[in-house]
């Protein structure tokens, strides 16, 4: 089943048809880059490679030997470079489209800098008649490929980082389940095709859940607690990290004082690597960007985020209770208020595409927004914020019901809490509730199903 990827497909399929000849393809595994490229080619012939963790000679072999089963080169053809078969190659009149996956293992047992200067050397000499797409799941090292001082800096006529699926997309894979419940798949879910693929739309939320997340043998499981990291340093123990994350929120010295590191600065350079590879992520609230110490770290993918906060540090635990007692002891009851922390985030997620799609004109940005007052000593986070053109700002409120109405009294009270912020200049204040509202002509409220359309 292939969702989504309207612009990366037709972004493809544009460069196929093109003069152009080099396109760089990356992004996080199981995020949907091998299917991206299957769904691009489907009119087009391609040779497909993929890199494997052995030395540069055997990869090299195992290219040849690629491009020998595709008819491209003879059999008894040998060479010990990438440059010496794209020599060849470029001498063939014949016009190849090549994907060359996982780039970063090739730099398992070798320099790096070797490997980029011969691709290099590639590009710019050997691919008149060639279209090269190099692909990759490391984005620390793929995206380093772009930085100015790398031998291949320039040398891409298009790039795609690819990422996971928004809220909207993923939706395709539960098309026929209601709004409350499709909130809640991609908060545990995420955005991840190949996540996705393993609800059963059929069963419950409670059956996915077991079935996905508290069997040792699902490929969510494994997913969750090996595939994403295995590109990672020893030198990080990215488990800590995740763990002390779970659904939250921390700034570097909350993790840093969690995890007794020495305070070297070292716990800096260990979550900008991670920040790099797409693992987590950091934000600064719209009202303190550039302030350093206002930044804070969280997981960036549902599913790990969702895996650490209920079953990681619970392991032990679910081997012995077994899996429906785990979820009715450790999941059910906290379930809600994990999904609605997503669901503030699939908010702000719609109010920043509806603004790229030409509505809500008067927004210039959307993020959370940190109050701090000393002298009232409160203190907290608007978790919706959008800031207008006038400075001012509109706050939207979240609530994951599922079956009671918002009622009048609660938007009045929470409305009088929020203007009663002094330092904020707050315009007007919104409701988004699942289950609908008392009352809609007190406040500006929105409809849920909204967001989906």
């Amino acid at each position: 089943m292939f969702v989504g990827r309207i612009v990366e497909k037709e972004k493809i399929e544009s460069f196929l048809e093109s003069n152009k000849h080099t396109l760089l393809l990356y992004g996080k595994r199981r995020v949907g880059k091998t299917e991206l490229i299957k769904q691009s080619f489907k009119n087009n012939e391609f040779v497909y490679f993929e890199c494997g963790k052995n030395s540069v000679e055997n990869n090299v072999k195992n290219f040849i030997n690629t491009l020998i089963e595709n008819g491209c080169l003879p059999k008894e053809y040998e060479a010990s470079t990438f440059s010496s078969v794209f020599s060849t190659l470029h001498m063939i009149s014949k016009k190849i489209n090549i994907v060359i996956d996982e780039y970063p293992y090739l730099y398992e047992f070798e320099d790096n800098k070797k490997i980029d200067s011969d691709f290099q050397n590639i590009i710019d000499n050997y691919l008149t008649n060639i279209k090269l797409i190099i692909c990759g799941s490391n984005v620390a090292v793929m995206s380093s490929l772009l930085e100015e001082g790398n031998a291949l800096f320039g040398r891409f006529d298009d790039i795609i980082h690819l990422k996971e699926l928004t809220y909207k997309d993923a939706q395709e894979f539960y098309p026929n389940v209601d709004v409350y419940t499709k909130i809640a798949y991609y908060a545990i879910f995420g955005g991840s095709p190949y996540l996705n693929l393993k609800i059963d739309p059929k069963k419950d939320l409670k059956t996915n859940i077991i079935n996905n997340f508290l069997d040792e043998d699902s490929s969510c499981f494994r997913y969750c607690e090996n595939l994403l990291f295995t590109d990672l340093p020893s030198s990080i123990n990215i488990n800590a990290i995740c763990t002390i994350l779970k659904n939250g929120k921390k700034t570097c010295t909350e993790i840093e004082n969690a995890l007794n590191s020495a305070k070297n600065g070292g716990i800096n350079k260990k979550l900008d690597l991670l920040v790099a590879m797409g693992l987590i992520k950091k934000y600064q609230p719209i009202n303190k960007l550039g302030n350093f110490k206002a930044t804070r770290y969280e997981i960036n993918d549902n599913a790990i985020r969702f895996f650490y906060s209920f079953v990681y540090a619970n392991k032990s635990i679910l081997n012995i209770v077994g899996s429906n007692r785990f979820y009715e002891e450790y999941i059910s009851d906290k379930l809600t208020t994990f999904i609605s922390h997503r669901f503030e985030e699939i908010v702000r997620d719609y109010y920043s595409i509806a603004v790229k799609n030409g509505e809500y004109k008067d927004i210039v940005n959307i993020g959370t927004y940190y109050y701090d007052n000393p002298i009232d000593k409160t203190n907290g986070e608007f978790d919706v914020a959008l800031r207008l053109k006038d400075d001012t700002y509109k706050i939207v409120e979240v609530k994951y019901y599922k079956n009671n109405l918002l009622k009048a009294d609660e938007m009045k009270h929470e409305a009088g809490q929020i203007k009663k912020i002094n330092e904020i200049n707050i315009s007007s204040v919104a409701f988004i509730c699942t289950s609908g509202y008392e009352d809609s002509n007190i406040f500006e409220v929105i409809d849920v199903n909204k967001i989906y359309e």
